[in-house]
């Protein structure tokens, strides 16, 4: 086994240059465990395949970084994954440089060995792109000294590994995919081989339809997801170990869809190429969807309500008597495993004032985004300083102190907890098992609608696969009320149990820090107004002035009518208007895996400006025609939907609407990150009582139903032309914002 079979071709300025310096870096790597444990991994480090003449140095971790950084700005870390991965350690402090090249090392090794076996590609490169996340994220820098020595065995190192992750750190989702290559190195995974399916004998004539085999995939993708199994049509032998097909078949049927098929074609490399991209998108939908089944109302894995009846009344029974049924009951309230509640004790308290005095309660601040801003800005946002709060029962203090105060076997504690779960089972024919019991919380709140961001923000899980969370501020005392009720609905409301007062002020909130407030959206309109007004009658001369502003001016407009990701060529050109029926086509984020492009509908200040502005360029084409005739053109292609709509003028000179050329232009009027809208937006909707699935549709979120739009989805135009309704009173009412007359200078 070679270690180039690992390393992609470099794809930098100095190709040879680049993979020297990676070569260089892996005899770092290796030497490295070889002094740790010296003769434990003679054989693996020998099917490396490494050069004999390889010159071991240290490397400049400013030369790994320079290299890094090129492969980033290429847009290659997905492709690059294994050169990305040994480069990664440039990010590293001096103290943990070591560390990071025997995880390197263990990866490595382990790597090469399933290299070799079929269908561990994709294992395999999770893991590389796990352990580079891990090293140059600056979020998950807090998780990194906490990772166990990866010179123990590989069993040892394994338990470690999954102790942490229960813990829920941050960033602890990245060592799901360090776990399976370990498992699997671990376990010599053998080669995949399938099996082969005959009619059972006596059950009637064979069937005409022809066996189905997997094959060679037709052609190979170039993008970063792994490859789905392609399948052709061939004959099959008979093997002792053939399987009944009438019992597949019922096994099968009670099963969701995990895989989609494709037949292998003949046809050109575009055509392969769209066919992949095609694959990869119902991949990613059937996936989402798979991940989501847990929290389907009708989900028959999820527990009854006679189920939590039985565990509720069994714990509470027993619960001042036994610490380990507060425990359990503590479990079910606040969706947390164990090992959760125990390690992350700073955030649960016992309160000793305000309304839940001398109850137990958790609290936690979601990490998000922070988006630091100058001083003299802090005046424009409302900043999040609050954090979610779940109260708890009283009857569970004094469990809960002792678990906070004292040394507690967390073993001990999982086996009694375990033993509850099985009297009841037996007592009362339940289905009870911890991770059901965890995640009835979750499941709760979604069979009674609440929006998912909202969920994810109540629990701090899934907050990196909601990306509404993002977005989002919502005020402490509401989260607060969806749990209260939830364990209301659970436990019965009794005054013993509960705060009759929340008394939360309302202007403490947890989500988005990048929330502008509206008095500033509405004197910034109101300026720009003021500024347009006097430019528009001015002579040519103010021409370029007046369009500048007025482009920006509508498109701040449309950002808050659309809820547009800042990209280039923002609304592309007049073909995705719809004037007529009032709609607007955006693709604002095509990426591998997913496609968001939608539909939506238009707020009617929004299509007025649209047809005053088409009226400027009207009105300005022949000026700068005569003057400058390439800008000319290029005003000539945006009226006929040849060219971009939007632009800025220099020196009348065409400049582009990037996010680069827009925040330079914007700079002096609104000095913000550029979806600052998208934070708005998000969290106007959700106040003015806009579902959050059709809030995640408005804004190009796939949920948990798919596209908003999809085949399947329940969403229709009427919903979106609602959502244009509310964004309309928005503009009109609470903004102040006016469609703007064009230039109309003589």
């Amino acid at each position: 086994m070679s270690i180039y079979l690992l390393l992609e071709e470099p794809k930098t300025d100095k190709p040879e240059y680049t993979k020297k310096i990676l070569m260089l870096q892996v005899g770092v790597i290796i030497k490295t465990i070889q002094q740790i444990s010296p003769n434990v991994y003679d054989d693996e480090i020998q099917a490396l395949g490494l050069p004999i003449d390889l010159t071991v140095s240290l490397q400049d971790k400013s030369t790994l970084g320079a290299i890094f950084s090129e492969i980033k700005r290429s847009g290659l870390l997905k492709e690059q994954a294994c050169n990305a991965f040994i480069l990664s350690t440039y990010a590293l402090t001096s103290d943990e440089f070591t560390k990071g090249l025997i995880i390197q090392a263990k990866i490595i090794l382990a790597a090469s060995t399933l290299i070799k076996l079929d269908n561990y590609y994709g294992v395999i490169k999770r893991a590389l792109d796990a352990i580079r996340l891990l090293f140059t994220d600056k979020f998950c820098a807090s998780l990194l000294p906490e990772l166990p020595d990866f010179a123990l065995d590989n069993s040892s190192l394994i338990k470690e590994l999954m102790l942490l992750k229960n813990k829920g750190r941050y960033g602890s989702h990245h060592l799901t995919s360090i776990i399976a290559l370990l498992k699997n190195y671990h376990n010599k995974a053998p080669r995949y081989y399938p099996r082969n399916i005959k009619r059972k004998a006596g059950t009637g004539s064979n069937p005409k339809r022809p066996d189905y085999a997997p094959a060679e995939p037709a052609y190979m993708s170039d993008k970063d997801e792994d490859n789905l199994t392609e399948f052709t049509i061939s004959p099959l032998e008979n093997d002792e170990n053939d399987i009944n097909i009438d019992d597949l078949e019922h096994i099968a049927d009670q099963q969701s869809a995990k895989r989609f098929f494709a037949i292998n074609l003949i046809a050109p490399d575009e055509v392969m190429h769209s066919l992949s991209l095609q694959n990869q998108l119902a991949k990613a939908a059937a996936n989402n969807i798979f991940r989501r089944e847990k929290q389907l109302a009708c989900e028959y894995r999820q527990l009854t309500r006679f189920e939590i009846t039985c565990l509720v009344e069994h714990c509470m029974s027993y619960v001042e008597a036994d610490n380990n049924c507060a425990y359990l009951l503590t479990c079910l309230l606040i969706g947390k495993n164990i090992e959760e509640i125990k390690y992350n004790n700073h955030s649960l308290v016992i309160k000793d004032n305000g309304p839940f005095k001398n109850q137990p309660v958790w609290l936690y601040k979601p990490s998000l985004p922070e988006h630091k801003v100058d001083t003299p800005l802090e005046t424009l946002l409302n900043r999040s300083i609050g954090k979610v709060i779940m109260s708890l029962p009283k009857q569970l203090t004094s469990a809960l102190s002792k678990l906070l105060t004292t040394t507690i076997d967390l073993i001990q504690i999982k086996d009694s907890v375990q033993c509850i779960i099985d009297t009841i089972n037996k007592e009362k024919h339940t289905r009870l098992t911890l991770p059901r019991i965890i995640n009835y919380l979750s499941y709760f709140m979604n069979s009674k609608g609440v929006d998912a961001t909202e969920i994810a923000l109540l629990l701090g899980k899934s907050i990196q696969q909601e990306p509404g969370c993002s977005y989002y501020q919502v005020n402490v005392g509401q989260l607060l009320q969806l749990h209260q009720k939830f364990v209301k609905n659970v436990l019965g409301n009794t005054n013993q149990l509960f705060a009759n007062e929340i008394n939360q002020p309302t202007e403490i909130t947890v989500g988005s820090q990048l929330q502008v407030k509206s008095d500033t959206l509405a004197n910034m309109f109101a300026l720009l107004q003021d500024r347009l007004s006097v430019l528009r009658n001015m002579k040519w001369s103010a021409l370029e002035e007046f369009h500048n502003i007025y482009t920006i001016y509508i498109l701040y407009m449309l950002n808050l009518s659309t809820g547009h990701r800042p990209v280039r060529h923002p609304y592309e050109t007049l073909n995705c208007f719809d004037f007529n029926a009032g709609t607007l086509y955006i693709s604002d984020k095509e990426v591998r895996s997913s496609l968001s492009a939608r539909v939506i509908a238009l707020p009617k200040t929004a299509i007025d400006q649209l047809i005053f502005y088409k009226a400027h360029l009207t009105n300005i084409l022949s000026f700068i025609t005569n003057i400058k005739i390439e800008t000319g053109k290029q005003i000539q292609n945006a009226l006929t939907a040849e060219g971009p709509l939007f632009f800025f003028l220099n020196d009348l000179n065409f400049i582009a609407v990037t996010p680069a050329n827009l925040d330079v232009y914007s700079r002096d009027i609104l000095p913000l990150k550029l979806n600052w809208h998208r934070h708005f937006m998000r969290t106007w909707l959700r106040k003015n009582r806009i579902h959050g699935h059709l809030v995640d549709g408005w804004m190009g979120h796939i949920s948990s139903g798919g596209d908003a739009l999809g085949r399947y989805s329940g969403i229709c135009m009427a919903d979106l032309k609602g959502i244009a309704t509310v964004i309309n009173t928005l503009l009109v009412d609470e903004l102040k914002i006016k469609a703007q007359a064009p230039w109309s200078s003589q």
